[in-house]
């Protein structure tokens, strides 16, 4: 025997699967096997089918019958089924009741051998022989008994392709295959056994390449490359050898049972033996206590998993489906982001989660509080135990360890008692993977004893977690005692990450869901933890957030809200605190920041505020415990003595909340509202209808020292001379556009760190650069008009619209007339041109020449990027577009181009339907522009190229892409430019068929 067969046994770790082999031997017939019963079928469609269609299924049942020649049989199958259903139901019942249910019990060794074991027992097999009023069958439709047969609590055979006496649940043809393959609940059953548990296939042939079980198979060994499960098939000593070679490539290992078929049972009575000593459930089925530990920590996995929520059948997910792999670093993420951002350092890897899990003995995992430690080790615990079979993952909490001797021990061991898997004091722990959550070297003696407990534990693997800053420590303690730990640190998601947690949760739309969280992510500088992305997930996929018209603090608010509970059915506002009352105290707490203009507050101060807010509204409840409370709901967090909002968004929104109810509050958030505007901006997307607030804020704007002479961008730009139409496929007329569009798109979430934004400005606005200055009183009045979409005033919102759109449209002749930006222009300039004579061994004169180019390029790419991306990201909404088309009008009428390009960044953004003729009314008369030939252009050859347009606009898009292009050129006749522009048509659409044959991915690998 197998000696890992053998250690299976011995921990009952074992399911038996039964294949027509085991039918045969028991019947003594070949109708037992799956060709016999197709050949009985055919006979017993002689003489109500046709005599050719009989004929030929019996020449196709004729050939050899192994797992080469599995697809004939299928056919042949199919044709059987489709018979038979036209001859209706009885026909099919009664030839399975006269041919499987008649079978008879010519030998019972095996099939006593088998009903003996004290193991799960499943078959494929549609016959009764094995069962009796003491082990019952079930078919894989009855979801419940199943689960029971496969967790051990109970004595029934599990029917994985249906039974006789159920023949809606017979699986037979390549029809029934897919109805089973489409069973989420009998695949997940599959699955969660295959990963858990040692499969015995007895009495197998080509069945094992049927569609169900290869799909099983193939997924085993794709999942777990090197595995600590193995199946098992039994045969005969002769083919044992062919056994090995056709399962070289999978986790089956052939084992023989015997020179002879009856040498079956004797071998099948040897693994019973094996197991007596193992403790049995009361069905008197071996317990397998690792698998067991394996499926429990599994389903807590699952129902802590946010992603899961939206999801229908939620409950019969596997950990796979719904808990992504940790993001594990070498480094701390500070190092990790400074190497993808310094192109001068070595670039640090992101660590292989799966290895770490099933190569280490000692793991010690490192971040910061609420970034996703304790489900990290967890998965890492389930990886590892699943990978090395028969260990049992056991976790207990550091806080937990007690004084005295050997306290994590102890710990450890109730814990072993709790589940059952122990019961004396001495008695031998299981196989086990040991974490330890929240392991801290500061608390001395308990620590010390806690680490020698760790060193002398039989676990095979050892998991910590503990606190970022402590790590060295640790490190250092478990050397002391002969342990080298594999040190991993949590990243923070990145947006290829994101996309991949939305497509968890959204799998139809999960591009439209990462991109709106990673937006609010990085506006409201939220931590990228897979908690707050889970949430943020939830919160669009489940409400209204994911449409245009939402607001950044729409969505915001509603995360804000499931973190402080809402929703939650065990909280009653009439017995306690509930989210609304939190919300009202955090408004409170929040305007007391504000007035004293402070980031944080000592936590004395803190509850004192929250003692005289809960005198205010006449409750009785403690400070001190509220207090605690949002602490440990991730709202506050206390930090250098101090008790500050976690995250500065928080405080903003909070205080936003506040100044919807409190005129005093508002008026003083208004005495200064480019201070204040983050506050404002909330307090717009919650209030929507206050006029008189975007009447004052549209003021800022009135200003008079903002440029009004258009800039450079603006400049109309020589025609170049009629290109060589022969060369028209390599000319690159649209760079450049076109040289940009193939750049990938940096993921900035990869190459900037997770840190907050101080709450207030630390510089006044006063003291910003012109530009500046204008571009933040352009993104405050853009997201007010945006978000005030109750203001029932037609007129006004036309009004301000106008009046912002013409200022974006300054705003690029402005930055570009800036000091200080043409400053930082040069600077940027000067590194590129460092670089270039670095890299390059031409002249270096040359090399200047086309450093200047590029400064004068980049001059004008920045501001007409700064004005496009304000556009799109504070203003561009649907609710806007009766105003817009009234300003666009107005555009087209008046002769300042800067309202004429601004109106035309927000019709790229908007994409409504019917933008594209608007688009070009509006560019008709205006030109070979800089901003409209070398920019404007470049977003609508991406969004042509990256299919961003229905499909209806695709052809009018492109010739109106063509139309800007041909300003471009003086051509010599009518036939050279329609020449041109057919070449120009087909390079369009070579490049989008080479983005979508990219994957259309957005970003950098």
């Amino acid at each position: 025997m197998d000696q890992r067969l053998a250690n299976a046994a011995n921990s009952g770790n074992i399911v038996l699967v039964a294949g027509t082999g085991v039918s045969a031997a028991i019947s003594g017939t070949s109708t037992a096997t799956w060709r016999g019963l197709l050949e009985s079928g055919v006979e017993r469609l002689d003489g109500f089918s046709s005599p050719a269609l009989v004929d030929n299924l019996r020449r196709n049942l004729a050939f050899g019958f192994d797992d080469d020649d599995l697809a004939t049989v299928l056919q042949a199958a199919d044709r059987i089924r489709q018979e038979f259903d036209g001859v209706g139901v009885a026909g099919f019942m009664k030839w399975l009741s006269e041919d499987i249910g008649q079978l008879p019990v010519a030998h019972a060794s095996v099939g006593d051998a088998l009903r003996s074991l004290p193991f799960p027992i499943l078959t494929t097999n549609y016959d009764t022989l094995l069962a009796t009023d003491d082990r019952r069958a079930a078919t894989w439709q009855d979801t419940a008994d199943m689960q029971e047969i496969m967790s051990g609590a109970s004595r029934d055979i599990g029917h994985l392709h249906g039974v006789w006496t159920a023949p809606e649940s017979v699986i037979l043809s390549a029809a029934d295959y897919d109805r089973l393959l489409a069973a989420e609940a009998a695949q997940m059953l599959q699955r969660s056994v295959s990963f858990l548990k040692s499969m015995v296939y007895v009495g197998y042939g080509a069945g094992l390449s049927d569609p169900n079980f290869s799909r099983l198979i193939e997924l085993h060994s794709r999942t777990f490359g090197v595995s600590g499960v193995n199946h098992f098939r039994l045969c005969r000593e002769s083919e044992l050898e062919n056994l090995r070679q056709r399962h070289a490539g999978d986790h089956i290992i052939p084992v023989s049972y015997g020179e002879r078929h009856e040498d079956l049972a004797s071998f099948l009575l040897s693994l019973g033996g094996l197991s007596l000593a193992a403790p049995v459930s009361a069905a008197g089925i071996v317990r397998d206590l690792a698998g067991a530990a394996c499926m429990e920590l599994a389903d807590s996995m699952v129902a802590d998993s946010i992603l899961a929520e939206p999801l229908e059948q939620a409950d019969q997910l596997s950990v796979a489906d719904v808990v992504l792999p940790p993001i594990l670093l070498p480094v701390p993420h500070a190092e990790y982001i400074r190497s993808r951002r310094d192109r001068t350092e070595t670039r640090i890897e992101r660590s292989d989660p799966f290895n770490d899990a099933h190569t280490s003995d000692v793991v010690l995992l490192v971040g910061d509080e609420g970034s996703g430690l304790s489900t990290a080790a967890n998965w890492v615990a389930y990886q590892a135990a699943t990978h090395l079979g028969g260990a049992a993952p056991i976790s207990v909490s550091f806080r937990q360890v007690g004084a005295g001797p050997s306290p994590l021990t102890r710990l450890v061991r109730n814990n072993a008692r709790a589940h059952g898997w122990v019961t004396g004091e001495n008695d031998e722990l299981p196989s086990h993977v040991l974490t330890v959550h929240d392991f801290s070297p500061y608390v001395t003696k308990v620590s010390d004893r806690a680490i020698s407990d760790i060193a002398s534990s039989g676990a095979v693997v050892r998991i910590l977690t503990c606190a970022l800053g402590s790590e060295d420590d640790v490190v250092e303690r478990l050397k002391a005692v002969g342990l080298a730990p594999t040190l991993r640190y949590l990243g923070r998601l990145s947006s290829r990450d994101v996309e991949a947690y939305a497509k968890v949760a959204a799998p139809l739309r999960y591009k439209a869901v990462a991109e709106r969280v990673v937006n609010v992510l990085t506006n409201e500088s939220l931590s990228r933890t897979p908690l707050t992305v889970g949430l943020l997930i939830s919160v669009v996929v489940r409400g209204t957030s994911l449409t245009a018209n939402a607001s950044q603090t729409t969505v915001l608010d509603d995360y804000m809200g499931a973190l402080l509970g809402r929703g939650d059915p065990h909280e009653d506002a009439r017995l306690g605190m509930d989210q609304s009352s939190r919300e009202a105290l955090l408004s409170l707490f929040a305007r007391h920041f504000v007035l004293e203009n402070t980031g944080g507050v000592s936590e004395s101060d803190a509850t004192r505020v929250f003692e005289e807010s809960l005198a205010r509204l006449s409750w009785k409840e403690s400070a001190a415990e509220i207090l605690q409370s949002l602490v440990d709901r991730r709202i506050l967090r206390r930090t250098d003595g101090r008790i500050v909002f976690a995250r500065s968004s928080f405080l903003h929104l909070f205080a936003a909340k506040r100044a919807v109810q409190d005129a005093d509050f508002l008026e003083h958030l208004l005495s200064d509202p480019l201070y204040y505007s983050a506050i404002l901006a909330d307090y717009s997307a919650l209030n929507r209808h206050d006029v008189d607030l975007l009447s004052r804020l549209d003021a800022l704007l009135a200003d008079d020292e903002w440029s009004t002479e258009v800039g450079g961008v603006y400049a109309e730009i020589q025609q170049r001379p009629q290109p060589d139409v022969a060369a028209a496929a390599e000319d690159r007329l649209a760079d450049p556009a076109r040289r940009r569009l193939r750049e990938r798109s940096l993921d900035l979430l990869e190459i900037t760190e997770d840190v907050d934004e101080t709450p207030f400005p630390t510089t006044q606005h006063e003291e910003l650069p012109l530009g500046l200055r204008l571009m933040r009183i352009l993104e405050l009045v853009s997201v007010v008009l945006r978000d005030s979409d109750q203001i029932e005033d037609g007129e006004k919102k036309r009004e301000v619209l106008q009046n912002v759109l013409q200022h974006w449209g300054l705003l690029m002749s402005t930055l570009e007339k800036d000091p200080e930006f043409v400053g930082f222009v040069r600077d940027v300039a000067s590194s590129v041109m460092q670089l270039r004579l670095e890299s390059q061994k031409g002249d270096p004169a040359e090399v200047q020449i086309g450093i200047e180019d590029s400064i004068a390029e980049i001059a004008r790419i920045f501001p007409a990027a700064l004005a496009y991306g304000g556009v799109n990201e504070s203003l561009a909404s649907r609710r806007l577009l009766v105003p817009l088309a009234r300003v666009v009008k107005a555009a087209k009428s008046e002769a300042r181009l800067d309202l004429t390009v601004a109106s035309a960044f927000m019709l790229v953004a908007v994409k409504e339907p019917g933008w594209i003729d608007q688009l070009r009314d509006l560019l008709e008369k205006r030109g070979n522009i800089w901003v409209i030939r070398n920019f404007l252009l470049t977003l609508m050859i991406a969004d042509y190229v990256r299919d961003r347009v229905r499909q209806a606009d695709r052809l009018s898009l492109r010739d109106l892409i063509l139309d800007i292009i041909g300003r471009s050129f003086s051509y010599h006749s009518a036939a050279e430019k329609t020449a041109h522009r057919g070449k120009l048509a087909q390079q369009l659409e070579a490049d989008r068929s080479r983005w979508a044959a990219d994957g259309g991915a957005d970003f950098e690998e």
